[in-house]
């Protein structure tokens, strides 16, 4: 997908849905810049901020996300079904120099949000839903693009 200037990213992540019209006049396209296809109500997944690639998500993220709740995982199901169909390649370039935080820095993550005054939820290390809304909620307060990634360097920003 490609994301208009400007974008708002509190507008992303998977609690925020909203009918496929309502985010093509916000401006979010096909990375070939073709219309978004209308399988019903659908969010934008930034899995790598603000950075990375965006993806619109739609019902059948959420049936396999049953299965295993890992974005990756998702991701790669689905877009393993839509080559297999036809499709093109992701286009966007993933981050390259970023890394994945280690289990004991997600909990010092969540740790220094809920000290902050932004409840991740658990501290369990896993970066789910309630983590990711306290990181956009903690950028936003520090004046960042509100992507809600959390990565070393947001990590070393709360510390």
């Amino acid at each position: 997908m490609v994301l208009p200037p400007g974008f708002d990213y509190a507008q992303s992540g998977v609690r925020v849905v909203k009918p496929v019209a309502e985010w093509q006049a916000l401006g979010v396209r096909l990375a070939g810049g073709g219309s978004v296809p209308d399988h019903g109500d659908a969010s934008v997944l930034l899995p790598a901020g603000a950075q990375g690639a965006a993806f619109v998500i739609f019902a059948n993220f959420r049936a396999i996300e049953a299965y295993n709740p890992a974005d990756a995982y998702v991701i790669g199901i689905g877009h393993l079904a839509d080559r297999i169909a036809g499709g093109p390649p992701i286009a966007a370039a993933w981050p390259r120099g970023d890394r994945a935080l280690t289990l004991p820095e997600r909990v010092e993550l969540q740790e220094r949000l809920r000290d902050a005054g932004f409840d991740p939820g658990a501290l369990d290390g896993r970066i789910g839903p309630n983590t990711i809304a306290a990181v956009m909620g903690w950028q936003r307060a520090a004046g960042l693009a509100t992507d809600g990634y959390a990565n070393p360097d947001l990590l070393a920003r709360l510390r």
